[in-house]
């Protein structure tokens, strides 16, 4: 089954419905931004696996609403940053702050619930569910996960769900893949599996999303779509950290970004600025052309 037909412009929304946003989202101003806090915040981040340093004194900010690119070779611990921001690693040392409150110590749910969601390199849908109840899988802290809750509240469960479904099939329409709501996941491609996950992180209308090599594996057609939808939502006002080895969805996506080698902060810059810095040659090249 092929990913997509067509492929629209990047930003204009002109495919799909417009981004779907419960309220959490939404265009902020310049001069609120500037006061806030940064939307996300690590602070000389290390950890270390068997005496060898994954991660080695790692810093970053993103302000609210921004869009950061992380690249860098393989092993270079981007995984690893994305893990510690999750909350599926605890760091041995440094800072990470979400809203410019302390997380470090705090689980991957709790962090959830502070508005922050991610996407993994494999998507691992759950492939005898179909398409949509695989979205409805992602919410959190329903009244209808407890016993009591359905025992004494089954209105509020009742209209949660109804919600939950409601925001599912608009995610679906704005991913194109209203179509398949009712088809069991293990018939979508690999993009399409790709735009599942992705519709699965935005269930809850997080602040901040972290993509995860969003573009591995998917055509080219999937990717101009892709790209459109992620400047969609970073448009209306979500924070995004995004991993990727494409250099053109990180060019025409990302106005700033950081390059990590061997578990450390190398560079820092524009897109053009990076690719031309000698170190960051170096460190894809293994020094070749440095």
């Amino acid at each position: 089954m092929s990913d997509f037909a067509s492929s629209p412009g990047q930003g204009d929304g002109s495919t799909g419905s417009a981004y779907p946003s419960t309220g959490a989202g939404g265009t902020r101003s310049p001069a609120r931004a500037s006061q806030a806090p940064a939307a996300l915040a690590v602070e000389s981040v290390s950890i270390a696996f068997g005496g060898v340093r994954a991660v080695d004194g790692m810093s970053l900010a993103i302000e609210p609403g921004g869009m950061l690119g992380l690249i860098g070779p393989n092993g270079a611990g981007k995984t690893t940053m994305f893990n510690l921001i999750a909350g599926t690693l605890r760091p041995d040392a440094g800072r990470i702050a979400i809203g410019g409150v302390s997380v470090e110590r705090e689980a991957a749910s709790r962090r959830v619930g502070r508005g922050l969601a991610r996407t993994f390199q494999l998507p691992r849908p759950f492939l005898a569910m179909s398409v949509l109840e695989n979205m409805l899988a992602a919410p959190q802290g329903q009244v209808g996960e407890t016993l009591l809750g359905n025992f004494f509240r089954p209105r509020e469960v009742a209209r949660q769900e109804r919600a939950a479904v409601e925001r599912a099939r608009e995610l679906l329409d704005f991913l194109q893949l209203a179509r398949l709501q009712d088809e069991e996941a293990r018939v979508l491609s690999g993009g399409q599996r790709k735009l599942l996950e992705f519709g699965r992180a935005l269930m809850a209308d997080p602040a901040i999303v972290l993509l995860d090599e969003p573009a591995a594996g998917v055509n080219p057609a999937l990717l101009d779509f892709m790209i459109d939808r992620i400047a969609t939502i970073n448009a209306r006002g979500m924070t995004v950290l995004l991993i990727e080895h494409n250099m053109d969805m990180i060019r025409r996506l990302c106005p700033r970004v950081l390059v990590m080698a061997q578990g450390r902060r190398l560079a820092e810059g524009s897109p053009d600025e990076v690719v031309r810095n000698a170190e960051v040659i170096g460190a894809y090249l293994g020094g070749a052309a440095a």
